[in-house]
């Protein structure tokens, strides 16, 4: 299966593929709520760290779940918490626009890990 095309897709696909959900090109703005209001899978915090940030260096699964729930839910296949959904869904959604911008995943990338002075020096990805 070829990889999907962030550019091309409309944003809650983008951000579907990105959180690496089912059939993400089928999601649309209500979906995508429904399923962040329904946890998404724990493999989903796996997924964009790993597309943000592949070496684990800057960027670890325990920086966005707590260690312990993320075990814990990933081990019993239960979905995260509506509260850690929305808090990879907003992840999702500024990689996705940075990605958007800069058209370029290492522009992207670097940008969000640069303290940004409209952020008052605070980083993107924080």
């Amino acid at each position: 299966m070829a990889p999907l095309d962030l550019f091309a897709l409309a944003e809650p696909a983008a951000v579907a593929a990105v959180l690496g959900l089912t059939r993400p090109e089928s999601y649309t703005d209500l979906k995508l709520a429904d399923a962040i209001a329904g946890g998404v899978p724990a493999r989903a915090a796996e997924t964009i760290v790993r597309r943000i940030d592949p070496t684990g260096r800057r960027l670890t699964v325990y920086d966005v779940v707590a260690k312990a729930t993320f075990h814990r839910r990933k081990q019993a296949k239960k979905p995260l918490s509506r509260d850690d959904s929305e808090r990879l869904w907003h992840l999702a959604r500024v990689y996705r626009e940075a990605l958007r911008q800069y058209r370029d995943e290492t522009a992207a990338v670097a940008f969000l890990f640069r303290p940004h002075p409209l952020l008052e020096g605070r980083r993107p990805i924080d």
